[in-house]
């Protein structure tokens, strides 16, 4: 998919390749509600998938409502998230990732955990 970047996004974008190239493992991105984030953090997704071979994508947001809007949103980005995962679901094989909540988590910390490795993690407006 492709989209108009705003200057912020480029920078972004610009920065999370140096910190690949440097091996760094995490990047905090802060930007104003309605700025691009969720676009911005799908592109990375994409692009950790597609060329990194990461095994997954989990994005973790604070409600049951966001989870829909990120899984619609991946799907525009060709990435396809599972927006029901719960306690008795398991990843279907034509997902490359889920969108689960924070409460969600919490109730099962260590099966996230183990799920998590080799995974691209998102934390969504995590404050």
């Amino acid at each position: 998919m492709t989209f108009h970047l705003r200057a912020w996004q480029h920078e972004a974008l610009d920065i999370y390749h140096q910190h690949i190239a440097n091996d760094a493992k995490t990047l905090l991105w802060e930007a104003t509600p309605g700025s691009g984030k969720t676009a911005t953090a799908l592109q990375v997704c994409l692009h950790q998938v597609q060329t990194l071979r990461r095994a997954r994508v989990i994005i973790v947001v604070p409600t049951a409502h966001l989870r829909l809007q990120w899984a619609q949103a991946a799907d525009r980005f060709g990435l396809h998230l599972d927006s029901r995962f719960g306690s008795k679901r398991r990843l279907a094989a034509d997902y490359q990732g889920l969108v689960v909540t924070y409460h969600q988590v919490a109730q099962r910390p260590e099966f996230f955990a183990g799920l998590s490795r080799g995974a691209v993690v998102v934390l969504d407006e995590i404050h």
